[in-house]
């Protein structure tokens, strides 16, 4: 049993790894793919834009990025996005509007131009190439050690940073780099990923414990179900051997008296048919084969029936038995037989254990069934419905299985008590 336990828990906490590992290694592969289509899209549309990104397709491409232009002559990067577009815009318009207002002599715009030359080279170009030259030198470094081709996209990792980085030839012989910084997004992608694998962790620890809980559970149930059967062959031995003993002397003639073997032989004959239809009726029940015939019940007229049917046995053991039924017709909603079997089961206890009295009371809301017998124990209490309890006498325990079955399948509440000196069933409709 312990190696069914031991399966359990494996099979679970296995199928569970595999199942996250699988889950993780498709995220990380998805993701990853759309990091590096954002890329390429970012990319694209610098190289159709010769190195300058607008703020709406900036937005759009939702990466930050770059151009630059580097000259293998001179071994120098140069900013495309900025100081090549400077120039170009300087050029054709200020420029422009210079030469067509010079005569050769200082005007007030002149200084106005110098001023506009000092702040955009000092300040506003000064720290562009402060930012773009810390990845320009690292792009130009990796081009010149790597084995790449033109307009190919490729992911270069420098320390903490990650860029996916492409170039291609210019006209005039000049190799113009596009990158863009993936480092928000691939953190993002770590990030998550560690805590996937936490949460992986803590479910597999998860589904061990719930395989030990369940493996226990079964190897629980099929030591009662191992018990129960052996119980259940002995229940069924006993009678059979008797009457194959009453059986036996009829044949050869040893018993003379026929009708006490006769009565003894349909006994246990009925012995075996009520332990055998226990047995089917609790099966059908909890598989949901039978379905319960609903009536109307009078509970004053159908709880003396039950004890008429059991007065042979309450006149064996001289038992005084007091019913008691508050109200006037108190109808209830059930299945007429299977609630018979139910009752009859727990007065056939009550009989048993029964000293001297049997007290029966309904209220319309609950019927309580009690008798003077010996205090059911507190380890029988809690185990005496369960469906292979044996109880401390042998007994198979089918009967308060099948009862409690039969309340519980019309929505009722049944429960075993010591009150007053004695056992009490209450059943809570």
């Amino acid at each position: 049993m312990k190696h069914t336990r031991r399966k359990l828990v494996i099979t679970m906490a296995l199928c569970m790894a595999i199942a996250f590992v699988i889950l993780g290694v498709a995220f990380n592969l998805i993701v990853n793919a759309h990091v590096r289509t954002k890329a390429q899209h970012c990319i694209s549309v610098y190289m159709d834009n010769d190195g300058v990104l607008d703020r709406t397709e900036m937005i759009e491409s939702q990466m930050a990025g770059a151009s630059f232009i580097y000259d293998p002559k001179k071994d120098e990067p140069k900013d495309a996005g900025t100081d090549d577009h400077k120039d170009s815009y300087y050029d054709d318009y200020y420029g422009g509007y210079y030469d067509r207002y010079d005569d050769g002599e200082r005007h007030w715009y002149d200084d106005l131009f110098d001023f506009w030359n000092e702040i955009w080279d000092d300040d506003y170009r000064g720290y562009d190439e402060i930012f773009w030259d810390y990845y320009s030198e690292n792009i130009v470094n990796w081009w010149k050690t790597g084995d790449t081709r033109p307009e190919e996209m490729y992911k270069v990792e420098m320390g903490d940073t990650t860029l996916f980085v492409s170039w291609k030839n210019t006209e005039d012989g000049r190799v113009q780099f596009y990158y863009v910084n993936a480092t928000s997004e691939i953190e993002m992608i770590k990030t998550i990923s560690i805590v996937m694998y936490i949460i992986m962790a803590v479910c597999i620890v998860g589904a061990t414990l719930i395989g030990l809980f369940v493996g226990k559970k079964i190897e629980t149930d099929q030591a009662k179900q191992k018990q129960f059967f052996e119980n259940a062959s002995h229940e069924l031995k006993t009678p059979l051997m008797s009457i194959q003993g009453y059986a036996e002397g009829l044949q050869e003639g040893v018993i003379s008296d026929t009708k006490e073997a006769t009565a003894v032989i349909l006994n246990e004959t009925d012995k075996m048919t009520n332990l055998v239809n226990d047995i089917l009726s609790l099966s059908r029940l909890e598989s949901g084969a039978y379905k319960l015939n609903k009536e109307s019940v009078e509970m004053r007229s159908f709880l003396s029936e039950c004890l008429t049917s059991m007065e042979a046995a309450i006149n064996r053991k001289d038992l005084n038995v007091d019913l008691k039924v508050e109200g006037g017709l108190l109808l209830i909603d059930a299945d007429r037989v299977q609630l018979e079997k139910a009752i009859r089961n727990i007065l056939s206890n009550a009989i048993r254990y029964a000293k001297k009295e049997i007290k029966i009371f309904y209220d319309g809301k609950s019927l309580k069934i009690w008798d003077d017998g010996t205090p059911i124990s507190e380890d029988s209490l809690k185990h005496l419905f369960e469906r292979f309890y044996t109880g401390k006498n042998g007994n198979t325990g089918i009967g308060m299985s099948l009862t409690k079955e039969i309340v519980e399948q019309h929505g009722w509440k049944i429960k075993a008590e010591n009150v007053d000196g004695g056992a009490q069933f209450v059943i809570t409709m």
